[in-house]
């Protein structure tokens, strides 16, 4: 699924490759911190943010 803008869709790919890996690999098997993907979890938090405000403009 892409994201609510075309230029976030890239960061979004990687955002959901990352948590999809954390969630077999570390998730299922105990490990809870979701530290792993948290950083790109805010830069594409920001790039919707962005995209969001020039909806309301």
């Amino acid at each position: 699924m892409n994201s609510i803008g075309e230029a976030c869709n890239d960061l979004k790919r990687q955002y959901d490759i990352c948590f999809h890996t954390w969630f077999s690999e570390k998730f299922l098997k105990g490990d809870t911190s979701d530290s792993t993907c948290s950083h790109l979890f805010k830069m594409y938090q920001q790039c919707v943010k962005v995209i969001k405000a020039g909806f309301y403009l």
